[in-house]
C-alpha cells in the first residue's frame, strides 16, 4: 500500500514557467505540423502540369478533370509495383487496409521445479 514513507520522490518536478514553456512548444509543433499537412494536401490537389503525364493518364480511360498530383503520384506506384518494386506493392496493400496482422503465439512457459537435496 502507498503512503508518505515508501513513495519515491520524483527526480524533477516542472516549474510553473517551465510548464508553460513546454506548452507553448507542444502547440508550435502542432501547428507546424498542421501547415504542413495543409500544404502538402494543397499540391497533391494541383492539376497536373507535364502534358505527356496527363496524356498518359487519360489514355488510361481517366477523366481529364480528375488528374490532379495525387493522382499521377498513385499511378507511378502503381507502375513501380508492376514493374516488381515490393516497397511499392506493399504500400499499395498497406493503404488498401490490407496489410497481414502479425500474428504472436504465447505458449505457456515451463515450470521449473527444483528440489532441495534433504538433510
Amino acid at each position: 500500500m502507498a503512503n508518505a514513507e515508501n513513495l519515491k520522490p520524483q527526480a524533477h518536478v516542472l516549474t510553473v514557467e517551465e510548464q508553460s514553456k513546454a506548452g507553448k512548444k507542444s502547440g508550435e509543433v502542432r501547428r507546424q505540423r498542421r501547415t504542413l499537412k495543409e500544404q502538402m494536401e494543397m499540391l497533391l490537389s494541383l492539376p497536373v502540369k507535364d502534358e505527356s503525364t496527363k496524356e498518359f493518364i487519360e489514355s488510361l480511360g481517366i477523366d481529364a478533370d480528375k488528374i490532379d498530383n495525387a493522382t499521377a503520384i498513385t499511378l507511378s506506384m502503381y507502375q513501380e509495383a508492376l514493374k516488381g518494386n515490393t516497397k511499392a506493392y506493399e504500400l499499395i496493400r498497406d493503404t488498401l487496409g490490407e496489410k497481414p496482422t502479425d500474428k504472436l503465439t504465447i505458449e505457456e512457459a515451463p515450470q521449473i521445479v527444483l528440489k532441495r537435496p534433504e538433510k
